[in-house]
């Protein structure tokens, strides 16, 4: 699956389109230019339990490296998500 990255303004989004659709998405907005807040992750149900939801979460650490920037994850989903070691690096 090929996760695409839309940024407009402050707001973005990590996403996955299927034939069209849009089933998974991780909602966020920078706070100035070195903190990402992670505002809502969702997979389409029917695709829910395959860890595509991690994979947008990992996508974002990803990114964050990259661009050496720092996460603040708001939603429930990527608090979970990111309370490994894994991504100590990245929390802000």
């Amino acid at each position: 699956m090929n996760i695409q990255n839309k940024l407009s303004g402050n707001d973005g989004l990590f996403f996955i389109k299927e034939e069209n659709s849009v089933i998974a998405e991780l909602i966020y907005s920078m706070e100035g230019d070195k903190l990402m807040l992670i505002k809502h992750v969702e997979v389409n149900p029917e695709l829910r339990g395959q860890g595509i939801g991690n994979s947008m979460v990992k996508e974002a650490a990803r990114h964050a490296r990259e661009k050496g920037i720092k996460i603040r994850p708001l939603c429930y989903f990527a608090k979970v998500s990111m309370r490994g070691d894994e991504y100590k690096d990245v929390l802000a």
